[in-house]
């Protein structure tokens, strides 16, 4: 990845306290850190080892108006639980490459459960490394 380009997406994550933490919620798992991240703003991070030997690396948007619509979408959503940063990544893979869309809980599991019917929200875009510059949306 040494001359790969750096291209800007957008990262939607779930605020805990003083954490921005990733999408893929810890607590209702049985394997400890299985898929959550822990972002750090200005800090590069990548998916976690077993994630990315299966081809699934960090997700993000292509576009801010991408992620707005997937945070309105969130049944869930309550004041300050969501932002949405501006990032800097590297190993981009767009839209039309993604991996089949595996099911959250499967993933907080330690599996990979391929939805045949489900798809990712339009916009997303997998990444192999993701550094937060800036906080462009909280709800």
């Amino acid at each position: 990845m040494k001359d790969e380009k750096i291209v800007i997406v957008y990262k939607v994550c779930r605020i805990e306290g003083e954490k921005i933490k990733s999408m893929v919620m810890e607590e209702t798992t049985s394997i400890k850190d299985t898929a959550s991240i822990t972002y750090v703003v200005d800090k590069w991070i990548e998916a976690p080892q077993w994630l990315r030997d299966n081809g699934y690396h960090i997700t993000a948007f292509d576009s801010l108006p991408s992620a707005e619509k997937f945070i309105t979408s969130l049944y869930s959503a309550v004041p300050d639980q969501y932002k949405i940063y501006e990032c800097y990544a590297l190993g981009y893979i767009g839209e039309e490459s993604l991996p089949k869309y595996c099911y959250p809980y499967s993933v907080m599991q330690g599996k990979l459960k391929v939805s045949p019917a489900v798809h990712w929200p339009q916009g997303t875009v997998m990444v192999k490394k993701i550094k937060l510059v800036k906080e462009v949306l909280s709800t």
